[in-house]
C-alpha cells in the first residue's frame, strides 16, 4: 500500500506521509440470530423537522419482560 505514494514521492522529489487507521478490539459474540422484521425508531419532530423529543425504545427479556414504569431512570 506504501509503494505508489513512496514512487510518487521519488518521481516528484516531495514528501507524502502515510497513515494507517489500525483497528482496535472487537466484540465477536457469535452468529446474530435473524428476525422477521426490523423496527425503525424516529424521533419526534415539528413541522419545520426539527426534533422535539428523542426515539426511545425499551429492552426487555421476553423470559421476564418489564413494563418502562416500573424501573426508576435518575
Amino acid at each position: 500500500m506504501v509503494e505508489k505514494p513512496r514512487r510518487a514521492e521519488a518521481a516528484t522529489g516531495r514528501n507524502c506521509r502515510v497513515l494507517f487507521d489500525l483497528g482496535g478490539p472487537k466484540i465477536r459474540m457469535g452468529p446474530i440470530e435473524r428476525v422477521e422484521s426490523v423496527i425503525k425508531l424516529k424521533p419526534q419532530r415539528d413541522m419545520f423537522g426539527r426534533v422535539t423529543a428523542p426515539a426511545r425504545a425499551w429492552l426487555t427479556p421476553l423470559e421476564q419482560p418489564m413494563p418502562a414504569f416500573a424501573v426508576r431512570v435518575a
